[in-house]
């Protein structure tokens, strides 16, 4: 199972339960998380060309602001 399907199979699970967080505030429940990554892989689809299987880094620090910066 690559990363893309667990987030998938753990929103569909338990979508309300928190899945970002920062200290004690939650950024995205396992939903939001899971929407979110998909329209990233969507334009990244759209605007790039990159496809299932294809390759994406991600450098920055540990943050969760980063899901909102592609």
């Amino acid at each position: 199972m690559n990363i893309a399907e667990w987030l998938s199979a753990r929103a569909n699970l338990s979508p309300r339960s928190p899945a970002l967080m920062t200290g004690l505030r939650v950024d995205a429940d396992y939903a939001i998380f899971a929407r979110r990554a998909g329209g990233i892989a969507a334009g990244l689809r759209d605007r790039h060309g990159i496809g299932a299987g294809g390759r994406v880094a991600i450098f920055t620090r540990n943050r969760t602001k980063y899901r909102d910066a592609l």
